[in-house]
C-alpha cells in the first residue's frame, strides 16, 4: 500500500495519483470540523461552493428556502448575508437538522473539489478520527492501493494542525502494513505526529491559524477542533461533491 500527503491544496500532484485511492481530506479549523459538526447534529447534506458567488446563486434558486442554510466564511467571519459562518459551535441541532447546507469557505471547500477519480473522498479531523480510521481500514481492501490525505492549509501555507492530523491517520493506518511504501511528506507528517501524539491540543492552539482565531473570539472552536471523537460521523463527498452523512 502507497502513502502520500498534500501539505495543502496547491501541492503539486502526480498524473493518476489519485487512481484506487482512498482520499481523506482534512482542513482542522475549520472546515473539516463544522461539517462534522453539521452533519452529526442532523443537517441533510452540505454543498461545498468555490464561491461565495455560487453559494448565493445556489441558495437563490431554491424554491423552499426554510430547507437550506447559507453559510461561510471570509476572513473567519460570515460575508453578508450568510445565516451561519464556519464555527462548528454554531451548527446545533435545533438549527440544522434537516437543512441543507450550503458552504463557501475562504479555504477548506477547496479542496473537496480534487481527487476526482479516487474511490472514496471522505473528510477527516481529529473530531471524527476513529470513525474514519474504522471506514478506511474495513474499505482498503478493495480495489485500493493508495491512502491519500489533502491537508487543507491555511492561506496558501502548511497549517501545522492538519499536517498533525494527517499524520495521525497516516501512521494508523500504515501500521497495518509490514512496508507500507511512504512519500516523503508522508513520513513528515507521521513523524510530526509521532512527535507530538500526546500533545494534539497544545500543538493545534499554539498554530498560527489557531492565533488568528483567538484573536477574533473563536477560542472555543479551537478547544472543540482538537478533541479527539467527539462526532462519530463519516462525511462522503458523492461524485456532485455533495456531502452525505455515510
Amino acid at each position: 500500500m502507497q502513502f502520500h500527503n498534500l501539505f495543502s491544496a496547491y501541492d503539486f500532484e502526480e498524473p493518476g495519483i489519485y487512481d484506487n485511492s482512498i482520499v481523506i481530506m482534512i482542513d482542522v479549523l475549520r472546515t473539516s470540523t463544522t461539517v462534522c459538526s453539521a452533519l452529526f447534529n442532523g443537517a441533510t447534506s452540505i454543498i461545498p461552493c468555490g464561491s461565495y458567488e455560487q453559494a448565493k446563486y445556489i441558495y437563490g434558486e431554491q424554491k423552499n428556502k426554510r430547507l437550506f442554510i447559507l453559510a461561510g466564511e471570509e476572513n473567519s467571519v460570515p460575508p453578508e448575508g450568510f445565516t451561519l459562518g464556519n464555527s462548528p459551535l454554531e451548527y446545533t441541532i435545533d438549527v440544522v437538522k434537516n437543512k441543507t447546507i450550503i458552504l463557501a469557505t475562504s479555504n477548506g471547500t477547496k479542496i473537496f473539489e480534487k481527487a476526482e477519480t479516487a474511490v472514496h473522498k471522505i473528510i477527516g479531523s481529529f473530531v471524527n478520527a476513529r470513525t474514519v480510521l474504522e471506514f478506511v481500514e474495513s474499505s482498503m481492501k478493495f480495489n485500493v492501493d493508495k491512502i491519500i490525505t489533502i491537508c487543507g492549509g491555511s492561506n496558501r501555507e502548511i497549517a501545522a494542525e492538519d499536517v498533525l492530523c494527517a499524520g495521525m491517520y497516516l501512521d494508523e493506518i500504515s501500521a497495518h502494513f509490514t512496508t507500507p511504501q511512504l512519500s516523503d511528506a508522508a513520513k513528515v507528517a507521521i513523524d510530526f505526529f509521532v512527535a507530538n501524539h500526546d500533545n494534539i491540543k497544545n500543538v493545534v492552539s499554539q498554530s498560527q491559524h489557531a492565533k488568528n482565531l483567538r484573536s477574533k473570539g473563536f477560542a472555543k472552536d479551537i478547544a472543540f477542533a482538537s478533541t479527539l471523537d467527539r462526532c462519530a460521523v463519516l462525511p462522503l463527498i458523492q461524485e456532485d461533491l455533495t456531502i452525505i452523512k455515510a
